[in-house]
């Protein structure tokens, strides 16, 4: 394959974008937040995510040489984002058939791709007319239904399903794969991850095109951002607090003299000046076996973005003592380390003998359950207290109670 072809996938990918943005731009924001991965790591097209970020894979030959229309083309880019705001990538687990799952995800989402053409061949209600498959339904309502087939009760969807899977070489969602066996802690994450994207994506639309989209999946949206949206903005509070604890470091150029001086007759004009804003960080979690996933997601998703704005952030984990100290980069851990009883004294003490270095800041994560530690901490400190955790004993610093999520009912 040409990197010619590539890059005409890539110009046709925007042109697409564009086209959905301005006639449902809800579809094409969320896109705008998806980075794209153009090659033939996939048949045709495909959504999922690599550490918890959110991935589009493009086939250039496909996208250009089978989908000759722009119009097709589009719609498997809204057919792809479709699944990302129903969450389908995420809600398949390894205990479902991976097959009769990704015919459900397509049953839904295939409703939803007016105006745009439906793709030949494409699964929809029409595929098995001998079901009674109701319109606007969930992914585990079709699930359900497909899963109670027999060739006794419906002769002709049992046929087309077997005919269907032994075309398919195991899942034509080949990046939802990996997602199935999930650890808990990963998959919030990665759920905060398309919560927030559909949020900032709802945020971008005024109420007349808010009012456009799909009662169905609007009423999804909404259910989702109510359940996930907590009381007050600690995400924010996060974030500045490690925006306060940035530091500044000059460093000499060339590129940009210094106005306060002026050159001397025979000597090199003085150089200029650049500021630049860092930080160095540390997140304690508690992990002695009292933190919701749900919380400890979300609060990763934040330190994401902290590591992402140039801050270094070390993770200490740490229950009864401190069990392992580690480098982010970017990756969110999968398992705990410690599940033992709590003290925040050996945290706080492994930040003081880390000495010459010296933390701009540190953020300890729990439920406060401990005694009230002795040793003082050596920088500033956000203590991030989760839901029914108690403020009492904890130590020195600005503190912030998790409030519980949002009830959806």
């Amino acid at each position: 394959m040409s990197v010619t072809l590539e890059r005409r996938a890539e110009a046709e990918i925007d042109d697409c974008l564009l086209s959905l943005l301005t006639r449902e731009p809800f579809f094409g924001h969320l896109l705008c937040g998806v980075a794209r991965l153009v090659g033939e790591m996939v048949p045709t097209a495909a959504v999922g995510f690599v550490d918890a970020a959110m991935r589009l894979w493009v086939n250039p030959t496909f996208f250009l040489k089978t989908l000759t229309k722009r119009a097709d083309r589009i719609a498997l880019l809204k057919h792809e984002v479709l699944h990302l705001a129903f969450s389908h990538p995420l809600l398949r687990r390894a205990e479902h058939d991976a097959f009769l799952f990704n015919i459900a995800a397509d049953l839904v989402v295939n409703q939803h791709l007016a105006p745009w053409p439906t793709p030949a061949g494409a699964i929809t209600l029409e595929t098995f007319p001998d079901l009674p498959l109701e319109p606007k339904q969930s992914v585990f309502w079709y699930y359900n239904a497909l899963s109670r087939v027999t060739a006794a009760s419906s002769p002709g969807t049992a046929a087309k399903l077997a005919k269907l899977r032994e075309g398919m070489s195991g899942s034509d969602h080949p990046t939802w794969e990996p997602l199935a066996d999930l650890p808990e802690v990963v998959r919030e994450l990665v759920a905060a991850e398309i919560a927030r994207r559909v949020e900032q994506a709802m945020e971008r639309l005024t109420e007349a095109q808010r009012g456009q989209l799909p009662g169905h999946l609007l009423s999804e949206i909404d259910a989702r951002l109510a359940t996930l949206a907590p009381r007050v903005d600690w995400r924010r509070v996060v974030r500045l607090f490690g925006e306060r604890c940035r530091t500044s470091a000059v460093k000499p150029t060339r590129q940009r003299p210094s106005r306060r001086f002026e050159a001397v007759a025979g000597m090199a004009e003085p150089s200029g000046i650049r500021r630049r804003r860092k930080s160095d960080l540390v997140v304690i979690l508690d992990t002695s076996g009292s933190l919701p996933a749900s919380a400890l997601a979300s609060l990763f998703a934040e330190v994401r973005g902290l590591w992402r704005s140039g801050a270094t952030v070390t993770v200490v984990e740490c229950d009864c003592a401190v069990q392992s100290a580690w480098v982010y980069t970017g990756e969110t851990p999968q398992h705990a380390r410690g599940r033992g009883g709590t003290s925040f004294d050996p945290a706080l003490q492994w930040l003081r003998d880390q000495h010459p270095r010296r933390f701009d800041g540190a953020i300890y994560f729990t439920d406060g359950h401990a005694v009230t530690p002795v040793v003082r901490p050596p920088c500033p400190m956000l203590w991030v207290i989760t839901p029914h955790g108690t403020t009492e004993n904890v130590g020195p610093g600005r503190v912030l109670p998790l409030p519980e999520a949002r009830s959806s009912s």
